[in-house]
C-alpha cells in the first residue's frame, strides 16, 4: 500500500512538472533510492538555466537509524554536481576539493535535517539543450563510506 501511495504522489509530480514549460517554483523529479536510509535531494528554483552563477538547493535526511557522519571544507561543499547530456556524457559544475585545510565534521543524528544552498558556475562552453543535473555526496555510516546520489532534475541550457 505504501508502495502505491508513493507511485501516486511522483506520478502527480510528474503531472504538474510537464504541465509547466518553465518554473519558478522548487522543482524536483526522479526520486533516488536511499543509500542505508539516507537520502539526498536537490532542487532548482527554475528549470531553465543561462550560463554564469546560479544555486541549487541540498537536503540530506537521514532516515536510518544510526548517526551518519559528513565532513566539509569551509566555504566550500563537498557535492559533486553534474550536467549530464542527451549523449551520457557529463559536465562537473563544482570547484575540484582543496588537497589541504581544515574540515568541519557534521553528524546527523537519525531522523534529522540538514539543508545546504551550493553555488555553481554554469559556463558558457556548454551547448543550450536539454540536460539532467544529479549530485552525489560522501557519508559514512558504521565505519564505513557511501556515496549517495540525488533525485534527477531535467533542466535547459539556454
Amino acid at each position: 500500500m505504501t508502495r502505491k501511495i508513493i507511485v501516486l504522489i511522483c506520478l502527480a509530480i510528474f503531472t504538474d512538472y510537464v504541465c509547466r514549460a518553465q518554473t519558478n517554483s522548487d522543482s524536483q523529479t526522479n526520486l533516488e533510492e536511499s543509500v542505508s536510509g539516507v537520502h539526498l535531494t536537490i532542487t532548482l528554483s527554475n528549470n531553465v538555466i543561462d550560463a554564469g552563477s546560479i544555486t541549487i538547493k541540498a537536503a540530506i535526511q537521514n532516515r536510518s537509524t544510526n548517526i551518519i557522519r559528513l565532513v566539509e571544507f569551509p566555504a566550500t561543499t563537498d557535492f559533486d554536481v553534474l550536467l549530464i547530456n542527451g549523449s551520457g556524457k557529463s559536465f562537473k559544475l563544482t570547484p575540484p576539493r582543496p588537497l589541504g585545510g581544515s574540515r568541519v565534521p557534521i553528524m546527523l543524528k537519525p531522523e534529522e535535517r540538514r539543508d545546504w544552498v551550493i553555488p555553481i558556475a554554469v559556463g558558457n562552453e556548454l551547448k543550450p539543450g536539454e540536460y539532467v543535473m544529479k549530485a552525489s555526496r560522501n557519508f559514512n555510516a558504521n565505519g564505513k563510506w557511501f556515496v549517495m546520489h540525488s533525485n534527477s532534475l531535467k533542466v535547459s541550457i539556454k
